[in-house]
């Protein structure tokens, strides 16, 4: 038996200089009937450097042992997880590339609404002066833009501009044309480059296969109107239309908890007037181009003349855009 047990030493000793110690410690000696041998200290050098029982170092010992390619032993322990996961941020990222088109795009619609307002109060002012109790073209485009949520300082500064002759001088023009399947199409402008603006609204026509026409060829097909929006809380609409009628309303209309009145083109200002006597608030005040009747088109053809309008609403000197599709 000590002669057996010599053997083995001699294969531990051969064991620990070519398989490393990380190997031995894992087998049960006992159960072998013999003692393991004595740990031998590791020599110094450059190979040792660093390297540890159960270090994670890539190079354990004179032959990089371990899991190959790794350089974690056996017993090493599994490495932690962080606390906020690579895929927690991707799940991020996901959801705001689904969302940012639709924030982008409300915030570029929003842009161009106060643009289209500035211009408007620019137009009010040099038209009629900075005063809103006399001047009721620019009090309806600022109670608008109040409604539109447009902050005040910017209202303020666009009234300034006006009223200091820093703004471009901005002509209304009105175009009218054919959009495909022969719907037809009026656009509103506000331009200071009347040139530019032609140009780039006969583009819009032709690429989607319309026309642009004369001015004043449609004005049979669509009826200018005047058009008040109004909380429905604490109002009654057949009540309304009695007091309103000797103010121009031609009709009064209960839409969910709006009402909206109409009156003539004629009698916009009128009517403004009217309402501010009595004390109705207004949310919204305009003048609309209402078609006579209605085109239908299949959905496909529906959605051509959808992205044409999409187009006008998108040109910075467009103010409105009608049509008679159905």
């Amino acid at each position: 038996m000590p002669r057996l047990g010599g053997f083995m030493e001699s294969i531990q000793a051969v064991f620990r200089h070519k398989m490393g110690w990380n190997l031995l410690v894992g087998m049960s000696w006992p159960a072998a009937g013999m003692e393991p041998a004595p740990t031998r200290t590791r020599p110094a050098g450059p190979a040792f450097a660093g390297a540890t029982r159960g270090s994670h170092s890539k190079r354990i010992g004179p032959a990089g042992l371990g899991r190959r390619g790794t350089g974690d032993s056996p017993n090493s322990r599994p490495k932690k997880k962080p606390i906020f996961e690579a895929e927690n941020t991707d799940t991020m990222g996901r959801s705001f590339e689904k969302r940012k088109h639709k924030i982008f795009g409300r915030n570029a619609k929003i842009s161009k609404m106060f643009t289209k307002y500035g211009k408007e109060i620019s137009m009010a002012v040099k038209a009629g002066g900075v005063d809103l109790s006399s001047n009721t073209r620019l009090r309806t485009v600022v109670q608008n833009a109040k409604g539109d949520n447009m902050p005040k300082d910017r209202i303020e500064a666009a009234i300034h501009r006006a009223s200091s002759k820093q703004d471009a001088d901005f002509q209304e023009v009105v175009y009218e044309g054919y959009g495909p399947h022969g719907i037809a199409i009026v656009v509103e402008t506000a331009t200071d480059n009347p040139t530019r603006t032609v140009a780039n609204v006969r583009l819009y026509f032709n690429r989607a296969g319309g026309n642009l026409g004369t001015s004043g060829s449609l004005d049979f097909l669509f009826q200018r109107k005047g058009v008040f929006k109004l909380s429905a809380e604490g109002l009654n609409p057949e009540d309304l239309e009695l007091e309103l009628i000797d103010c121009g309303a031609e009709d009064v209309v209960l839409d969910e908890d709006m009402i909206y009145v109409y009156t003539a083109f004629e009698d916009f200002g009128a009517m403004q007037q009217g309402l501010d006597a009595k004390g109705i608030a207004v949310l919204n005040a305009s003048t609309e181009r209402i078609p006579v009747t209605l085109t239908e088109l299949n959905a496909e053809q529906q959605e051509e003349i959808g992205k044409l309008i999409e187009r006008f609403e998108e040109d910075e000197d467009v103010t409105g855009v009608f049509h008679n599709l159905g």
